[in-house]
């Protein structure tokens, strides 16, 4: 979601013609789109069983420490961050019926990924 966003975001800079816009997303999607190291992305692979409190201290700790001196993770996690904020100041207007729905099925299909995972 997070790179589709930065493409996104990049494409409407460039068709409106905002170079400064443009130099910001041109950014932002380069940090989507480089890839980290094989470090980098085993931390983020497991970045949800360190923030569900399912890791050992000692390696929540090595986790820490790596992502705050790491350029690429702190680039990814701003990234992220941009696309976080960006998801939580959209404004999408859905039928309350659609809404809940969709809530159920995203709901049915996370449990069901997890019963896989297990």
């Amino acid at each position: 979601l997070r790179k589709e966003m930065a493409r996104g975001l990049n494409a409407t800079a460039q068709s409106n013609g905002k170079a400064k816009g443009a130099r910001k997303s041109k950014k932002q999607g380069d940090a989507a789109s480089t890839p980290r190291p094989d470090a980098c992305r085993e931390i983020f692979a497991n970045l949800s069983e360190y923030l569900d409190n399912r890791v050992e201290p000692r390696s929540c700790e090595q986790m820490r420490r790596h992502i705050e001196a790491c350029p690429a993770c702190v680039v990814f996690l701003q990234d992220l961050r941009h696309a976080i904020d960006r998801c939580r100041a959209a404004e999408i207007s859905c039928d309350a019926s659609v809404a809940s729905r969709l809530q159920a099925l995203l709901t049915q299909e996370y449990l069901r990924m997890l019963t896989q995972s297990g």
